[in-house]
């Protein structure tokens, strides 16, 4: 798509030039024809110049309202076309209908005050790099459109056509404003301003409408006022709406729209004036638009009084590239609210430097003047579904407020509404210095990045995404929301909604350096989250800084963090970390962390930050995969924080697999440390828990370690949920009263037996099977399962008093083996003795120990 516009763009400047060419003419080749009556409203002539006096007489008057018709309309380089006309007189309309190119590379000028001037022309108007206006007389009260639409209409359906020419009785009914422009099949003929400088007087209109219109470099300004580009290609009517501040056109959605391109350095502006008083809008219509090459929209505020806003609306694409940028600021010096940057079209694509940006912007060493004091305002981008892509370094959308600037008051919540209240939670909410983007899909590649700081006063905006499909993040892209070493005031956060979002090689950070609190992270995905490579979702507060990190909060019905990627709180000041919390609202899928992977809270000297699992699903550690919450890492204090795991089934290899996947040597940790202050609690809460053991993490293997190296150790405690009632019931023999089925215990060997008798004694219940434990009365002991591989214990090697290791299963022993009457004994190193079938070195010795009722 991108290729398209860029080819069309460049035949069409190509044509351009060509036309262009006959303003550099030599006057005594072209003064001629350069401007002539047409005779449909008075007397045909030629007009003489260089000096074109445009009488009022040379028209038709009807109420406030001059009409002229123009066979030819042209201006060479140093001429000048002047319209002279009563006080009375609102407007001047004037028409060109000889079927010929308008070339203007004169001035424009109207000698009475308070007067709009309308150039009408359907077979297209050049301006070339002479071109100028002068409007409004001495009180500089006009505004400038230029169309090459066929006609101006009035509310009455009546027209002053430049297609269909028609005499002054047609004229009779056209009182008052016209109301809008008419379009026929045919299409408009361009519009180009080829190094232009068209400039109205302070808070003045100027409205450019046509076919395709071009703006190549020059500058087109209204201080105060408003500057509106349309671009029509089809049949209907484009409205004319007219209030106490000018004329704007209003577009109906049905009506096919033309391509604008404006590039080459062009600058498009409407800052404040510089005696003060709020900026003006700039407002771009068409199909395809296409801003290249350092182009620029300037809303800005340079004194007193508010910045501007700027709606670009197509029907196809917005392309900014090769340095293009939209822009709204509060400037040096500037106090006011920040403008707002509306961006409405199915596809955007940002590429080369091509940025959006509001800021407050910090002192001019230059010019002496303060940093500016007012709220950023508000990028907003929407796609209905359609696609929003950013590719390359410093290609981006920002909010900033500069070091030295001050943010204060509320800003505009002109562009509010929909899922921007829902994801704010509250419509009145200000929103100032947010980014926020609504569309189908999102991708950021090659360096490209959202961002809302501050590194001044104030507090920064949300990167806010709302995306129906992907939103992907590749190749050192990010996502942004921070506060500078000299900010005073907490980051915005992230807020994310999409059905999938992958981050590779780039990262989702939010943090704090300065005087306020890290932002949120709040990611929500339908069906997963992927993170992997050098990537991460970062929540962080640095060094010198006794502020909050914030929290991490994802929920997917799969997460993925991969090679070596993580999911990170950290405070490396005094303050804490946040909390990371992981949600799954469905068991199908599951939470993998593999190969280096890992999800860690972490402080310097504070509070450890706490990491909570809750989903039915799976929780899957492998390769390296890690867990871990740890205090004090410089040797502070801090106590460790806690980690919460509420899942499914934990085993291992298959079925419904949700902890630890992979060999016991695989490194994969559950940690909660400290330092000097109190290790963490661990509490997980699974169906089963396999390969991996309460000791130190250091080592090799699968760790669950909540100690402190100097100050007490943690909890962990472990509740293996895997009931099952009917796995725990022993089937009854069928044939209890074969004694063959019985065994009989025979006196204590070396005793002395006459008519001895065998007592059983249950604990309740059914007596058991004769196969099940004996029961003694002599030694009575609480029943002691066998560790095997992975059985969690309580042991540790760091100092401090212990910490108490809680594990509670109601699952089953497995089948015992049969029993059979001990032989012998062994001594052990420590001493003590263990009764045993078969003695591997047999040693006699006198019986100590003997059943009830043995003589």
């Amino acid at each position: 798509m991108q290729r398209k516009i860029q080819g069309d763009w460049r035949s069409r400047l190509l044509i351009s030039l060509v036309v262009s060419s006959a303003v550099t003419l030599p006057s005594h080749l072209a003064v001629a024809q350069n401007i002539t009556i047409d005779g449909t409203l008075s007397p045909a002539r030629t007009l003489t110049g260089p000096y074109y006096r445009i009488q009022q007489e040379d028209g038709r008057v009807v109420g406030s309202n001059l009409f002229h018709s123009f066979g030819r309309f042209n201006l060479s380089a140093g001429e000048v076309a002047r319209f002279f006309s009563d006080g009375g007189i609102r407007n001047i309309l004037a028409r060109v209908t000889g079927g010929t190119v308008s070339n203007i590379d004169g001035l424009l000028l109207t000698e009475s005050t308070n007067v709009n001037l309308f150039l009408i022309n359907p077979n297209g108007i050049l301006f070339g790099p002479n071109a100028s206006l002068n409007i409004g007389g001495s009180t500089g009260r006009g505004s400038f459109v230029a169309s090459t639409t066929d006609a101006l209409v009035w509310g009455n359906g009546k027209t002053f056509s430049a297609r269909n020419p028609q005499g002054p009785d047609s004229l009779l009914t056209l009182v008052g404003d016209p109301s809008g422009f008419l379009t026929s099949q045919r299409t408009p003929g361009a519009i180009v301003a080829q190094g232009s400088r068209l400039d109205v007087y302070p808070d003045q209109r100027l409205l450019l409408l046509g076919g395709d219109v071009t703006i190549n470099s020059g500058i087109l300004q209204a201080r105060g006022g408003r500057v509106e580009i349309g671009s029509v290609s089809g049949e209907g009517t484009v409205g004319l709406d007219l209030n106490s501040t000018g004329f704007s056109l209003k577009f109906p959605d049905d009506l096919t729209r033309g391509d604008v391109y404006i590039t080459n350095g062009a600058i498009i502006r409407t800052n404040t004036p510089t005696t003060g008083g709020n900026g003006g809008d700039i407002v771009i219509q068409g199909g395809a638009i296409d801003l290249a090459q350092g182009a620029q929209l300037q809303a800005s505020t340079v004194s007193t009084g508010d910045a501007g806003n700027v709606r670009v609306i197509a029907t196809k694409s917005v392309t900014l590239r090769e340095q293009a940028t939209i822009f709204s600021t509060i400037e040096a010096g500037g106090v006011g609210k920040g403008g707002n940057i509306a961006v409405l079209t199915p596809q955007l694509i940002m590429n080369s430097g091509g940025q959006l940006q509001t800021s407050v912007k910090g002192p001019n060493q230059e010019t002496g003047k303060p940093g500016g004091n007012g709220t950023p305002g508000v990028i907003f981008v929407q796609t209905n579904g359609g696609s929003v892509s950013l590719s390359g370094a410093r290609t981006a959308m920002f909010s900033v407020i500069n070091e030295g600037a001050t943010a204060s008051g509320a800003g505009s919540n002109e562009f509010a509404g929909g899922v921007f209240d829902v994801l704010l939670g509250n419509s009145n909410q200000p929103i100032t210095g947010s980014v926020f983007i609504a569309t189908g899909s999102l991708s950021l590649s090659n360096g490209a990045f959202l961002s809302t700081s501050t590194f001044g006063t104030g507090n920064a905006g949300a990167v806010i995404v709302d995306a129906k499909g992907a939103v992907s993040l590749t190749n050192g892209s990010a996502f942004l929301s921070r506060v500078g070493s000299s900010g005073v005031g907490s980051a915005g956060g992230i807020v994310l909604a999409a059905k999938s979002l992958l981050v590779q090689d780039s990262e989702l950070n939010t943090s704090t350096l300065g005087q306020g609190d890290a932002g949120l992270v709040l990611a929500l995905a339908k069906e997963q989250i992927e993170l992997s490579g050098d990537a991460g979702i970062f929540s962080a507060a640095g060094l010198n800084t006794a502020q909050t990190a914030g929290a991490i909060l994802l929920s997917s019905p799969k997460l993925v963090v991969r090679d070596g990627a993580r999911i990170s709180v950290s405070n490396i000041g005094s303050g804490p970390a946040g909390d990371v919390i992981i949600s799954s609202p469905t068991p199908a899928n599951a939470v993998w962390l593999t190969n280096g992977g890992y999800i860690v809270a972490r402080t310097l000297s504070g509070q450890g930050g706490n990491i909570s699992f809750k989903t039915p699903g799976a929780i899957i550690l492998s390769r390296g995969g890690q867990i871990s919450t740890e205090a004090g890492i410089i040797g502070a204090g801090g106590n460790g924080g806690n980690i919460t795991i509420n899942s499914g089934n934990l085993a291992i290899n298959g079925g419904r697999t949700l902890l630890i996947a992979g060999k016991p040597t695989n490194d994969n940790d559950i940690i909660a440390n400290a330092y000097t202050g109190r290790g963490g609690s661990i509490r997980i809460s699974a169906f089963q828990l396999n390969d991996i053991a309460q000791r130190p993490q250091n080592l090799s293997t699968n760790d669950i370690d909540a100690s402190s190296r100097f100050g007490l150790n943690g909890v962990v405690t472990v509740n293996a949920l895997d009931i099952d009632p009917s796995r725990s019931a022993l089937s009854l023999p069928a044939g209890l009263r074969d004694v063959s089925n019985l065994i009989a215990q025979r006196c204590t060997p070396g005793t002395q037996a006459n008519t001895s008798q065998f007592i059983i004694t249950g604990r309740s219940g059914l007596p058991p099977s004769p196969t099940a434990a004996l029961s003694s009365e002599e030694v009575l002991t609480e029943w002691v399962a066998i560790e095997s591989t992975g059985q969690v214990s309580d042991r540790g090697d760091a100092r401090g008093d212990r910490g108490a290791s809680t594990i509670s299963s109601s699952s089953p022993s497995t089948a015992a083996s049969a029993i059979v009457e001990a032989q012998g004994w062994i001594q052990d190193q420590q001493g003590d003795i263990y009764l045993v079938a078969q003695a591997a070195n047999p040693t006699p010795q006198i019986p100590w120990l003997h059943s009830p009722h043995c003589h």
